[in-house]
Formats: C-alpha cells, structure tokens, sequence
C-alpha cells in the first residue's frame, strides 16, 4: 500500500512538471518570413574613399598654407592681381591664392630636362594635354598634382605648376613630382659649365691654371679674412669650437693635409659647404641645419677635404695626367 502510494506521488509530480513547462500556443511568436531574418552580426562599414592630399613644396603645401604664412617666411618681390612673386631659396616662384587666401598653386621653373617625347616615355601619358596662347602646350598629370609646360613640340619644359592632386597617385606620379620640383636653383649655365669641363679634360693646359702652396694659402686667408669683415661668418665661440673638435678627427686621418685644416660656419640658409683651397673649408648655417647626426656633417666635410686631398674634381683628373708627364710644381693645388 504504501509503495503503490509512492508511484502514485511520482507519476503526480511528473505530470505537475510537464504540465508547467508547456507553452501556450498563443504566446509561441510566429516565424518571421526569410527575408525578415536579421543577424546580430555588425554590418561592415562601407570602405571610405581615399582623399588625395598635395605635397608640399618648401614647407608651401597647396589648398593648406595661408598667404599670411608664405609672407612670414619669404619676402614679397611682386604682387599682380592674384599672382603673388616670390624669391624662395633663390628660387623664382609665382603663387595663386584663393578667395580664403589659401595656396591654389605655385608656378616656378622644372627642374627637369625632358622633351614631351622623353617625359611621356619616362612618366606615362598626361591626363590631358591643354593647348597654350602662343603656340605652347601644358600635359596635366592629376595624379601628380603637376602642369609641366612647353612653349613648343620638341623643346625643353619651360614652366611647372604645382596644385593638389585630382587623383590618388601612381608610383610614375610621385617619382614625376620627385623629379621635376626644384629643390634648389636651376642651373641655367650648365652649357657653359660643360664646357669648361672639355676645356679641363682637353690637351689644353689653359684650361686651368697651378697655384703653389703658399700663394694658395695666402688667396684662401684673404678670402677668410673679408668674409669676417662683412660679418658673413658665425663667429660663434661654442660653435667653433665643435667644429675645430670635429675638425681634428677627420684630419688625423686625412692623408695629403695642406697644413691645418679650417672649418668654417657661414651665415646663410642655403645647404651649402665649399673648399677653397688653403686648408679653408667653409660651411652654411643652413647645411647643419639640414643635418640629422654629426655622421652626416662629417660625410659633407669629408668630401670636401677629398676635393682637396684625392684631386676627385674633373679637373683633378687631369692634374694626374699631367703629374705624370711633366710635373706639376710641388704641393700645388688646383680650383676649379
């Protein structure tokens, strides 16, 4: 009796707990269609297109730099409606702004040499080729951000203008932008430079001329000298002394020293370093500036006690041909 009671109780709860977890047919929600289905997975986002942004050119970045910040950096040379001519780095450039005051473009010299021929060969055909008055023809290359233009079929590019790029750029557009901005000035006498290059490596001795040691150290003093007057030189005590420090190690191992190398900072923000015979090696505020380590610094002036010490100049060249074959006068130094 008391296990039929037992079964009876289990059966009871059994029932109880199946009953409990029964749902209504009215709360079961409806399957929405398939096309309603919705996923909890986040959707992805749309890719976002890809600005093309113009290049800077002497700090100058076109649709970006202000007047009133190119005027703070370089002086106004002339103003013609909305041309404005400047002087950068010696370097003759005409810049268009807009309503805001804001750099449309700069027209300046290329620095490139091609014909139309070499340029679409080397750097792929323009976007599109616009006729000039005159006579002359602009290729625009968007991806570039460049105008390169030509006053005739078959010369030299006479002018290029540089605006914010159309276009994503090619890899040809960036080694284009590389290749025709000047980043210092045009060498307009470089006829003239060759020849005088031919006239060193000719049979000509006239093409150059022997300066013994002492005349070469006395000319290059006399230089020194009237550079301090005109207070061209930095003359700055802790500054000298780094570079007679710098100086020191790189003339122990010199071999051919003229006697005591000098280094020399002048004024001057243009990168640039000479020597000038005599010892005197001269560099520009602007080229230390430019310098990332005192490793580059010491490549720089190490090339120039080179020009010097390993006669590496073309006409250094000949010097040696020379040497052979008659003898120049002892410990003569040749500039060119």
């Amino acid at each position: 009796m008391e296990r039929a009671k037992i079964t009876i109780a289990v059966w009871f709860l059994l029932a109880f707990l199946i009953a409990g977890c029964t749902v209504p047919s009215s709360e079961v929600p409806s399957r929405p269609p398939a096309g309603e289905w919705k996923t909890s997975a986040p959707a992805q986002a749309a890719a976002q297109p890809i600005v093309p942004t113009a290049r800077a050119w002497k700090g100058i970045t076109p649709t970006v730099t202000t007047k009133s910040e190119v005027d703070s950096r370089f002086r106004v040379l002339k103003q013609t409606g909305e041309l404005s001519f400047y002087r950068i780095d010696l370097i003759d450039a005409a810049i268009t702004y807009d309503a805001h005051g804001k750099v449309v473009s700069i027209r300046t010299a290329p620095a490139l040499d091609l014909s139309q021929d070499q340029l679409t060969g080397k750097f792929g055909k323009p976007d599109r080729v616009r006729q000039l008055k005159g006579g002359g023809q602009a290729l625009d290359y968007d991806g570039a951000g460049l105008s390169i233009e030509y006053a005739e079929r078959g010369s030299l590019p006479v002018a290029i203008d540089i605006h914010a790029p159309s276009k994503v750029p090619s890899a040809e557009a960036v080694a284009l932008f590389d290749a025709a901005v000047p980043v210092r000035p045009p060498l307009t006498d470089i006829r003239a430079r060759i020849q005088r290059f031919e006239a060193v490596l000719g049979s000509k001795p006239e093409g150059f001329s022997w300066v013994g040691v002492e005349r070469e150290q006395g000319q290059a003093a006399q230089v020194y000298s009237e550079l301090d007057r005109q207070g061209l030189l930095m003359n700055a005590p802790d500054l000298q002394s780094y570079a007679d420090g710098l100086m020191g190690q790189l003339s122990s191992i010199t071999p051919q020293a003229p006697g005591t190398w000098k280094l020399i900072v002048m004024k001057g923000a243009l990168p640039n370093a000479m020597n000038i015979g005599g010892g005197y090696i001269f560099v520009t505020q602007g080229i230390i500036e430019h310098m990332q380590s005192e490793a580059q610094l010491a490549f720089v002036v190490s090339h120039e006690c080179q020009c010097r010490s390993e006669s590496t100049s073309v006409a250094g060249v000949k010097m040696r041909q020379l040497e052979a074959q008659e003898g120049p006068p002892r410990g003569a130094f040749l500039c060119l």
